[in-house]
């Protein structure tokens, strides 16, 4: 799975900005497999 542009702006990265080592990159992945994790990450952003 990628990372797409608006997955980095769900976890809040700029992904320009992003230097993540690749077991990070690996972690933030398999966060976003769980639609629920994600909802709740994009939630706490907007407040």
């Amino acid at each position: 799975m990628r990372l797409l542009d608006r997955d980095y702006k769900v976890i809040g990265i700029d992904r320009e900005k992003a230097t993540l080592s690749h077991k990070n990159l690996q972690l933030i992945e398999a966060d976003l497999r769980d639609p629920a994790a994600v909802a709740q990450v994009a939630d706490t952003q907007s407040r």
